[in-house]
C-alpha cells in the first residue's frame, strides 16, 4: 500500500512539474540592422537572430541552418578602415 502511495506522488509530481509551461522569453532585436533591412539585403533567405554580441555585432541563423555574424566595428582608424 505504501509503496502505491509513492508511486501515486510521484507520478503526480513528475505531471505536475511537466505541466508549468516554459519562460517566454523576450523578443531580442539587432541595434545594427532591422529586420526589414536584412531581409531586403538577402531576400531570398530567411534569418532569424540567435544573439546580441552587446554592442559588438549580431548572429543570426538562416532558414537552411547557416550561421552569419554581424560584426561592428566603431570609429577604426585609417587602416583598420582600409582593410574593411
Amino acid at each position: 500500500m505504501r509503496m502505491t502511495d509513492r508511486l501515486f506522488c510521484c507520478l503526480a509530481l513528475f505531471l505536475a512539474v511537466a505541466a508549468v509551461p516554459p519562460p517566454a522569453l523576450a523578443a531580442e532585436t539587432c541595434p545594427f540592422i532591422s529586420a526589414r533591412e536584412l531581409a531586403g539585403a538577402m531576400p531570398a533567405l530567411k534569418w532569424s537572430l540567435i544573439s546580441n554580441q552587446d554592442g559588438r555585432g549580431c548572429i543570426y541563423q538562416g532558414g537552411r541552418g547557416d550561421t552569419m555574424m554581424l560584426t561592428v566595428f566603431r570609429n577604426p582608424e585609417k587602416n583598420r578602415a582600409r582593410e574593411l
